[in-house]
């Protein structure tokens, strides 16, 4: 027998999934099925329901045939449900996910949002009223508390409670397997590659076998973060007089007689009443402490105790094929890719601030470092711990996309940066301060990596606008500068940018032809091949074939006439999810964005290469993050190999000159 079984389950649980993770959610003792639809091939869609027969003898023999492709959307989802709610643990490689399909087609979202971006009939789409039903019925009732142990009692609806809804339940399930069929079938002219099945079957591996949490350290720095902002708290009350120095409305008109000239408590307006020198020395520590006691970062706590399961380890963070444009990665739950960086005062002490917020030594915290907030959003990568006995081998990618950039446009200064085995920041700050290399500063260098890495992609140099908001920001190299952390002037960065074009000519022409070429494909439907992709049309997509052989897919494309830096000019655009909105919508792009989308998506598969060397070498990575590697070994350090792994060159990048570098660690940590 060779087929594909379709799948989909409805389950109920005393735990919310969103809450608590996929792993904790399905091993939970309150996790059940309510009904499995299935259906194989074309056959109609048959319904298990536990509650009224026994599991279907016909299914369990098709679950058993290792010729039988399981699929779903979604699909690690019904994987661990079979393998921890109904102990039935298929092999990964049995597996299909349709939501990785429809990723690799650039179409991210829930099953219903691919419906209606592929335009299925209403007869094969997911039925709208899916979300009333799942409350219903997936989600506990909370009765009135018990008066023998003072606890609230969770009950179910179900078949007996609201048959007439249960029967639209059914109905529901029955839907989404059809919808997945179908969905599957509306892309049959975009399979998925064999190497992207191959990456996802890995990526399981990796979501399964989870990342060791240190819970010790978790729970201090939650105490002590309570600790701080309560301190805080004090603080400002004794400064101000008010009863609660929180509330926006009492600070305001606190702040505005301590010289505050603004009408808005905005971070943006309040950094800028810091920078200026009308607001009073007692006005100012105010907003430094409120700032403080306003951080998030440490919140990352609370989502990393959540997801733990019973054996320490956070499971299911990754999420495959993710971004939509260049198909990295996306995070679930803790969101390895925005944890915070440590600020420079803890990471010079990092052992031991990492020391004290295990012990809970709140008052040697405070004696050691000026702030006790900073340290603990300093900790949140630590938190993740080899246990005793093991280690982590940490490597990543050195300077990959800008490495990516060279080759792709066949840039020889930036190539040659590598062949000489320079920095390439350093490097470039010999051109902006007109340094020898040898001379260059840490900070010289750091004000040189925003153009490194962004002036590639077209950025201007930046100007002050405003957002949707009304908050003054700053756009161009300029405001990418700031979203990494690092402070630039407006002068710089525009300079930066007029470096980078006179000295990097080839990547300036690379804008041009890129754009060229796509919109020439989109006019005449004819392939063309430029920077080592080749666009074609199929379909109303634009496909962009990638060395490697992946596709990027732009959606019903078309050549508008549209305003682009001060001009009218043909526009390419493209449906797609909107970066603001997450909205379905139009998209324009230009040569220097789609330069973007190529380098990421090469420097993906670059990676996903390593990783996928290392595994056949038996190295066990448990996490990644753009371009780092996280592995869990016990006895000897297999770095070397690591590092080995990440620097072969793929056969299909020849010319590509790759480069590692990592350490070994007890704990999580940057370089």
């Amino acid at each position: 027998m060779s087929d594909k079984l379709w799948l989909d389950f409805e389950t109920s649980s005393a735990i919310e999934i969103e809450t608590n993770g996929l792993d904790r959610y399905v091993k939970d003792h309150s996790t059940k099925v309510l009904m499995l639809g299935y259906a194989l091939g074309d056959d109609p869609v048959q319904l298990w329901e536990p509650h009224k027969s026994s599991f279907p003898y016909e299914l369990a023999e098709m679950l058993e045939d290792p010729l039988v492709t399981k699929c779903a959307y979604n699909a690690g989802f019904e994987r661990n449900v079979f393998r921890s709610v109904l102990h039935n643990n298929i092999p990964i490689h049995e597996w299909f996910d349709v939501m990785i399909q429809a990723r690799h087609l650039s179409i991210p979202g829930s099953l219903d949002q691919v419906c209606g971006v592929l335009g299925l009939p209403e007869s094969e789409a997911k039925i709208a009223d899916g979300k009333r039903l799942i409350n219903m019925f997936s989600y506990p009732v909370y009765e009135a508390r018990d008066t023998l142990f003072g606890c609230e009692q969770a009950r179910f609806r179900d078949w007996e409670t609201d048959p007439a809804d249960w029967e639209l339940f059914r109905a529901y399930c029955i839907r989404d397997v059809e919808a997945e069929r179908a969905i599957h079938k509306k892309m049959a002219e975009f399979p998925l590659p064999a190497i992207e099945q191959q990456g996802w079957i890995l990526d399981q591996k990796i979501n399964d076998r989870g990342v060791p949490v240190d819970l010790t350290l978790v729970r201090n720095a939650l105490h002590i973060a309570d600790q701080a902002k309560y301190a805080l708290d004090l603080r400002m009350k004794k400064i101000t007089g008010l009863d609660n120095p929180q509330s926006v409305q009492q600070l305001l008109a606190w702040a505005v007689k301590q010289g505050y000239p603004f009408h808005s408590m905005g971070k943006v307006w309040v950094q800028r009443a810091l920078d200026g020198k009308d607001i009073t020395d007692d006005c100012r520590e105010v907003f430094k402490l409120r700032q403080q006691a306003s951080k998030t970062s440490w919140s990352k706590f609370e989502a990393i105790q959540n997801i733990v399961s019973s054996d320490g380890c956070a499971r299911n963070q990754f999420s495959y094929l993710g971004s939509a444009r260049a198909g990295r990665w996306a995070g679930r739950d803790i969101q390895w890719q925005n944890l915070p960086r440590p600020t420079p005062q803890v990471e010079k002490k990092m052992d031991l601030a990492v020391e004290l917020v295990r012990a809970g030594k709140y008052d040697q915290i405070k004696r050691q470092f000026p702030n006790e907030m900073d340290v603990v959003s300093s900790v949140i990568r630590p938190a993740f711990r080899a246990p005793d006995g093991y280690e982590f081998d940490i490597a990543d990618l050195n300077a990959i996309e800008n490495r990516a950039v060279g080759w792709e446009t066949d840039c020889q200064p930036i190539l040659d940066v590598f062949r000489n085995g320079l920095d390439p920041y350093k490097d470039f700050g010999t051109r902006l301060f007109k340094k020898p290399y040898s001379e260059i500063t840490k900070d010289e260098r750091q004000t040189s990596k925003p153009a490194v890495l962004g002036a590639a992609y077209r950025l201007s140099g930046g100007e002050e606008g405003v957002d949707k908001f009304g908050n003054p920001i700053k756009t161009g190299l300029w405001g990418y500068a700031a979203s990494m952390g690092i402070h630039i002037t407006q002068e710089q960065s525009i300079e930066s940018v007029k470096i980078f074009r006179d000295n990097f000519k080839e990547v300036t022409r690379a804008w041009y032809n890129l754009e060229d070429a796509a919109i020439a494909t989109v006019y005449d439907g004819s392939p063309r091949e430029i920077c080592r992709v080749v666009f074609q049309l199929c379909n109303g997509v634009m496909r962009v074939v990638l060395p490697s052989g992946r596709s990027l897919h732009y959606i019903n494309p078309k050549v508008e006439n549209r305003e682009f830096f001060g001009k009218m000019k043909a526009t390419l655009t493209y449906d797609g999810q909107q970066q603001e909105t997450k909205q379905w919508g139009t998209i324009p792009t230009h040569g220097g964005k789609l330069l973007e989308n190529i380098t990421q998506a090469i420097a993906r598969d670059i990676l996903l290469h390593g990783m996928q060397l290392a595994e056949k070498m038996g190295i066990w990575i448990v996490a990644h993050v753009h371009d780092e590697l996280i592995s869990l070994r016990k006895d000897k350090s297999r770095l070397n190999d690591l590092i080995n792994c990440m620097s072969v060159v793929p056969d299909w990048a020849p010319g590509l000159i790759l480069g590692a570098d990592g350490f070994s660690s007890q704990y999580y940590k940057k370089a």
